[in-house]
């Protein structure tokens, strides 16, 4: 073999793909092949399907080097009748390696088909009063293009579980114990889910699910027949929150409590030794000294436990100990003690006064560890004095409670955009989730690393708030370098780099991989043509909103962001209190660009970087670039004009009487949100072209 087996390692595969796309558009998805261990794996076969055709762009064999991963961006038309689009990929085991997950090798995705809504059509003409409006413009409840909104918090509850068991039995016969739930909360809760069982067996006189009634309990009833000495049933009670609620305390959600089951003893009231025929009388009467000592009174005190399984390290949890008299008269000074690591607790009194068959419940509070250190908790009963326990055996019982940092998961799901321009200041935006039962604040340094290896670019963002089951976005800026040609870059972001957070349920989701392009801008010399079309219809998204998750006051909030982009822009000329211009003669532009928003951190949003004209001469196929003077977009200066002008001329030939309609693109305003982009067309834009420059030729011949 190439290398030694090795355990511990994790092959996977994973699938990024759009949700939808419309019938008969281009689409690409990524496959992502990782080797998530520490050892090198060679010849990995690798395999990916679209509805049953192979992928050609993937290799059958791929060396992954340790804790690596590739990426395959894959590109492919939606020309097909049906709905569906079914996407599978497959990574194998290479001979003499060890995978310790399987699960994970293979990876599937379905891209639901949409078939577009056409375009509506006018017949309107185009006037100075009816400028050309955008294709679809932007607004922040454009339902094409919505932003992520806050997740819906479920509304709050507090539910319990308790089990009251006896803690011994005695074999063959009956026995019955009871368990609680309780609705703490303020509300009424429907459809609550229940569960409980018995060594795993579910015990049926638990309902699934029940409704409650605000600060309501309900008990159940549990019977059964011990079966031999020895055995022993391990109870178990849980109760969840039901759907659009989250309980503030779950912890309590779940008890647990066990029955052990014990021989009748000998000489228990209820099962007497047999009477012999002829007993036998003491040798001792004439020695009153030596008599037998009289005998005690009988009673049967019991001791049992009701606790969560497990707690959550340095946070408040809390169990419940049950003290019980199962004599038919009463009981004073009945001893009791509980402790938790050897210490008493102070909240169960050292003796008790009992009626007969009375019960009696003590809830214990206090705070957990450090995650590992169980929590030991004995509890003991003993009969008073003058009184002997017929069966000893369920006067102490002892129990352990495991301690666990909280659950949770962090995850990387996005970074856009995915295509930038070379000299520009830009924004990328990457979305990271928290799935789990643990909050994020600021103190606890949520990190993401950023990296595009092709530029040598890293960069951390640090205090990263998140919401336990929530998500956040994160934004940094950047500066794209000049390129000679469009460069194919990868954007990479880790979560928790330095697993300074090391109790993730797991790491496979910390690292999302995208493709990305840097493009080079090139403007073409534009040609002249007769055939003078109508202005296009464009796309734009003037304005963009988003959410971000704070941490203000104590507190998770979310907060809504938007940002605009306003654009004015004008032609000059000579003749414009005239109201028309000649063919020939040369006009100057004038955009004033800027952008409004209520974002807190102005840095992470760039100026308009990007203002270009097309002209009907042109027609509206050519871009004219503009260029920044004095806090505008004018044009550049006119290599044509004698005096360099910044001004652009109407060819001689364009026809007389015919409205001259300009495009203006303003565009590449970045924010966390997204890339703002607005279009004027005609309005301020638009002008009358009336004769030719050759009516003004005053020369004449001899």
């Amino acid at each position: 073999f190439k290398f030694k087996a090795q355990a511990g390692n994790d092959l996977s595969v994973a699938i990024r793909a759009p949700a939808t796309v419309n019938r008969g558009a281009d689409y690409s998805f990524t496959v992502i092949y990782m080797n998530s261990g520490k050892s090198p794996a060679y010849d990995v076969p690798l395999k990916g399907t679209v509805d049953g055709a192979a992928i050609t762009e993937i290799p059958a064999t791929q060396d992954l080097p340790a804790n690596t991963s590739k990426t395959y961006v894959i590109e492919r038309s939606a020309k097909t009748s049906t709905d569906e689009i079914h996407l599978w990929a497959n990574i194998g085991v290479p001979e003499g390696f060890i995978d310790g997950n399987l699960a994970n090798n293979i990876a599937t995705a379905v891209i639901k088909i949409i078939d577009p809504t056409p375009e509506p059509t006018t017949d309107q003409p185009i006037t100075p009063d009816n400028p050309v409006q955008p294709a679809n413009p932007s607004n922040p409840g454009n339902p094409g293009n919505p932003p992520d909104q806050p997740p819906e918090l479920p509304e709050p509850c507090d539910l319990s579980a308790s089990i009251l068991a006896p803690s011994t039995v005695y074999e063959q016969e009956a026995y019955s114990l009871t368990i609680s739930f309780t609705n703490h909360s303020d509300v009424e809760l429907k459809a609550v889910p229940l569960q409980g069982k018995s060594n795993e067996n579910t015990l049926s006189q638990i309902p699934k699910t029940v409704s409650f009634q605000p600060q309501e309990t309900k008990i159940f009833t549990v019977t059964g027949i011990a079966g031999s000495a020895g055995e022993v049933y391990h109870l178990r009670a849980n109760v969840e929150a039901p759907v659009g609620f989250l309980d503030e305390n779950p912890l309590n959600n779940t008890a647990v409590s066990s029955i052990t089951v014990v021989k009748r003893p000998a000489d228990h009231p209820d099962n007497p030794p047999d009477k012999p025929d002829d007993p036998t009388p003491p040798d001792n009467l004439d020695h009153p000294g030596n008599s037998p000592q009289p005998i005690q009174n009988l009673c049967d005190v019991w001791v049992n436990l009701s606790l969560p399984p497990t707690v959550y390290e340095r946070e408040p949890y809390s169990f419940t100990v049950y003290f019980a008299n199962s004599t038919d008269s009463s009981l004073s000074d009945v001893g009791l003690n509980v402790t938790i690591n050897g210490k008493v607790v102070p909240v169960v009194p050292a003796t008790a006064h009992f009626e007969k068959y009375e019960k009696k419940a003590f809830l214990v509070t206090s705070t957990a560890g450090g995650k590992g250190v169980p929590i030991k908790i004995s509890a003991q009963v003993s009969p008073p004095a003058g009184y002997s326990d017929t069966n000893p055996s369920n006067n102490q019982v002892s129990a352990e409670i495991m301690v666990l940092e909280r659950p949770y998961d962090l995850d990387v799901q996005r970074i856009t955009p995915d295509k930038y321009k070379e000299n520009q200041s830009v924004v990328t935006t990457i979305k990271v989730s928290n799935r789990g039962s643990l909050d994020f604040t600021p103190g606890q340094n949520v990190t993401v690393w950023f990296q595009i290896p092709e530029l040598a670019l890293s960069k951390r963002i640090d205090a990263i708030v998140m919401e336990k089951d929530t998500w956040n976005v994160v934004s940094l800026r950047w500066d794209t370098p000049n390129v000679q040609a469009d460069k194919n870059i990868t954007l990479l972001a880790i979560i928790n780099p330095d697993r300074t957070l090391s109790n993730e349920t797991t790491t496979d989701n910390n690292t999302y991989t995208q493709k990305a392009v840097i493009q080079n801008v090139t403007y073409e010399k534009p040609e002249e043509s007769r055939a003078l079309p109508d202005p296009p219809k464009r796309n734009e998204q003037p304005k963009v909103t988003w959410w971000e998750q704070r941490y203000e006051h104590g507190q998770f909030i979310w907060r809504q962001f938007y940002a605009e982009l306003q654009v004015s822009a004008s032609l000059d000329y000579d003749t414009k209190a005239e109201g028309y211009l000649k063919s020939g003669y040369g006009y100057s532009i004038r955009v004033t660009a800027t952008v409004n928003t209520d974002y807190d951190r102005p840095e992470l949003i760039t100026v308009p970087q990007t203002a270009e004209v097309y002209l009907p001469e042109y027609r509206y196929e050519t871009a004219i670039p503009l260029v920044k003077a004095d806090g505008h977009f004018v044009f550049q200066e006119n290599p044509a004009s004698p005096f360099h002008y910044r001004k652009q001329y109407i060819p001689l030939w364009f026809p007389d009487n015919k409205d001259y309609i300009a495009q203006l693109l303003v565009a590449d305003v970045h924010t966390p949100g997204g890339t703002l982009s607005k279009w004027i067309t005609g309005g301020s834009l638009h002008l009358l072209v009336v004769d030719s420059m050759y009516s003004d030729d005053v020369t004449t011949g001899n």
